[in-house]
């Protein structure tokens, strides 16, 4: 598995967070957030982004906590977490 810094997003600070692809922004956080761990507190997580982990059946809210789905398992296990992540995040359209 990468290290946590090779799958942290590659953006020039907050303007770059702001303008960059939603679903890339939200494959890379899901593997740099859940890589070591299976449930994590994500007070400061966009909404949107839990949204969209959760669009893609790899994540969900359970109360104040987000816990990984078993497809989202399958991506952290996988050789290529960064690339399965986007994958599924690449199956998820465009929101309604």
């Amino acid at each position: 598995m990468p290290p946590i810094d090779e799958v942290l997003p590659p953006y020039d600070g907050p303007r770059g967070i702001l303008h960059a692809d939603r679903h890339d922004v939200a494959a890379r956080l899901f593997v740099a957030t859940f890589l070591r761990q299976k449930t994590s507190s994500l007070p400061r997580v966009d909404f949107e982004i839990v949204g969209l982990w959760e669009r893609a059946s790899i994540a969900a809210r359970y109360g104040d906590k987000v816990v990984v789905l078993e497809p989202g398992m399958r991506i952290l296990v996988s050789s290529e977490p960064s690339a399965a992540a986007d994958r599924a995040m690449a199956r998820v359209g465009p929101a309604a």
